[in-house]
């Protein structure tokens, strides 16, 4: 049953389905005095496409390595990009719902929900997006299972092919983020449940139907992500909703938690042989929910937590002209904060961090570690200034 799931034929067939189609073009004929295992180009190229696990063993693994393949300038096939055919409504469709795991979503979602909708199911939302994202990250790199192989299924978002595939951290966003939102709003807004139901289970399907047509995961994938999240919700939901959040948000000693913890889980992150950008995204994410943790400190510690009961149930109403301009005004002017806040910080790190670096590092090394502080310390601080900052501005501004 597992290796069913696992099918890439599978996938193929659901794209065909959704119309997607290769146009087929005619295949050159490779050349036989390369080094090929069972059809396979010695690198680890499938049919002109190389698939991701090219230093796993799990079908993959090539018979030489590539350090003998460059040693030896063996003649590789030329790499040629898919071309295929589409319905436009189910491609667009998909592609919404990829988009809704990508980070284009998550810097416009979080910040307007923070500031336009609700503080208390943002900042929850946001600590559980930052766990769930950095076990599922650990998860593929451990695991180290390569995505479905192009062909036969066909690759749209060829970007992130290099990536590991096993669990899709798309499935538990999608997951994760519409159940999040019905778990904390449904008993602090009137609204009927089954209209939370019904978005959760729409934003979920249309979330993992979009890897299966993206070509970016197998239904086992998807299926695993959908599992950890719930193991991981199941043990996760129950420590929160215990008088956690006003420690961290009041103790004196909790910045110390709230920086060391993420930092030694960036530190303890494991590296895969074949060098990806999961890290670095990874290590990106944490550092959002170190900013964001260290801000609602920041704001709470000298008063207290507000009660977020306090006058429920919320009626849910349509905003008005004037409401609507608002919540506008404020998200162009926190947008206008966050986005100078990265550039400034990103320019430098790296203008300062090679001065001080030791001279004796390895290039390669020295520009991972530059990359991740990036990573770490600005996100940290535009999550800082996007949860302190920008409501001060609201408030200057009267907006």
């Amino acid at each position: 049953m597992l290796r069913a799931l696992a099918d890439p034929y599978l996938v193929r067939r659901f794209q065909t389905l959704c119309g997607l189609k290769e146009i087929k073009e005619p295949r050159e004929e490779l050349n036989r005095d390369n080094k090929f295992a069972n059809g396979h180009a010695g690198n680890g190229y499938v049919n002109g496409f190389r698939p991701n696990g090219v230093l796993h063993k799990n079908g993959y693994y090539p018979k030489i390595s590539e350090e003998e393949l460059n040693k030896n300038n063996y003649n590789l096939p030329e790499l040629k990009e898919q071309k295929y055919t589409y319905n436009p409504f189910f491609h667009w469709l998909f592609t919404l719902g990829a988009t809704l795991g990508y980070e284009v979503f998550y810097i416009t979602f979080f910040p307007f929900v923070f500031w336009n909708m609700d503080e208390y199911v943002a900042r929850r939302l946001v600590f559980l997006w930052c766990l769930f994202m950095y076990v599922g990250q650990c998860a593929k790199d451990v695991i180290q299972w390569p995505r479905p192989p192009c062909p036969p299924v066909i690759s749209v978002e060829k970007r992130f092919e290099c990536e590991y595939g096993m669990p899709s951290t798309h499935a538990i966003v999608g997951a994760l983020i519409p159940f999040t939102l019905v778990y904390y709003t449904y008993d602090r807004y009137e609204y009927p449940l089954p209209v939370g139901i019904a978005v959760f289970v729409c934003w979920c399907l249309l979330v993992c139907s979009s890897r299966l047509y993206m070509g970016m995961h197998t239904l086992q994938d998807v299926l695993a992500g959908l599992a950890l999240t719930v193991a991981m919700l199941m043990v996760v939901i129950p420590v929160l909703d215990v008088q956690l959040e006003n420690w961290v948000l009041t103790s004196p000693s909790a910045p110390i938690f709230i920086v060391a913890i993420p930092l030694a889980m960036c530190v303890l992150y494991p590296t895969p042989p074949l060098k990806t950008e999961t890290k670095a995204d990874t290590i990106m994410v944490v550092g959002v929910g170190v900013g964001v943790l260290l801000a609602s400190w920041a704001r709470f510690a000298p008063t207290r937590v507000p009660d977020p009961y306090l006058g429920t149930p919320f009626p849910i109403t349509f905003p008005g002209f004037d409401r609507v301009m608002a919540m506008l005004s404020r998200f162009l002017l926190g947008i206008m904060i966050l986005a100078p806040t990265r550039s400034v910080m990103k320019a430098l790190i790296h203008m300062v961090l090679p001065r001080v670096l030791p001279k004796y590092l390895e290039p390669k090394l020295e520009k991972d570690f530059i990359e991740h502080t990036h990573r770490f310390i600005t996100y940290t601080v535009v999550g800082f200034n996007a949860v302190f900052i920008v409501p001060m501005c609201f408030e200057y501004f009267g907006i």
